[in-house]
């Protein structure tokens, strides 16, 4: 299966998915459903609605992260006696 990525700008939504029906939806958070199967045992989907405004802080974080770990000298770099 491949996953599958459709924004909408208009509503700033994104949707996630495998392609496989997924008609069963519950909210894990305010602005993020998981959509299931019939029988809810597999996700086929998730919708994040104000997606620029839910993934930012993430997106920010990881790239502070980010930023921080190639600041800190590397571990594997030898010193000199």
């Amino acid at each position: 299966m491949k996953l599958k990525i459709s924004y909408f700008e208009d509503t700033d939504t994104l949707w996630l998915g495998n392609g496989q029906p997924a008609p069963v939806g519950e909210d894990i958070t305010e602005n993020v459903t998981v959509f299931f199967d019939m029988e809810v045992t597999q996700p086929n989907g998730v919708l994040i609605e104000h997606a620029a405004e839910t993934l930012l802080p993430i997106l920010q974080a990881a790239m502070q992260a980010r930023e921080e770990a190639s600041q800190k000298p590397s571990k594997s770099a030898k010193t000199s006696s």
